[in-house]
């Protein structure tokens, strides 16, 4: 497991990489999506945080299949 930060980051930029976001913030290509991404994720970090969990802990990935399934491009893998 990744420490909090490092894990957060990594499950953002599966789903949002950089250049997506960069898109998105300048032009907003995917904008939607983008901030479902965004708003999940940091939600998520803020509650470990607030319960003092160090770990970074994915949602099982039947969910985000199924949360993310109106990506609106294709994953980088």
């Amino acid at each position: 497991m990744a420490n909090l930060k490092d894990g957060c980051k990594a499950s953002i930029y599966k789903y949002a990489p950089q250049y997506r976001q960069t898109n998105a913030a300048m032009n907003g290509e995917h904008k939607k999506f983008i901030d479902k991404v965004l708003n999940l994720y940091r939600t998520r970090y803020k509650a470990f945080k607030a319960d003092k969990i160090t770990e970074w802990e994915d949602l099982p990935q039947e969910f985000l299949d199924e949360y993310f399934s109106d990506c609106p491009y294709t994953l980088d893998e």
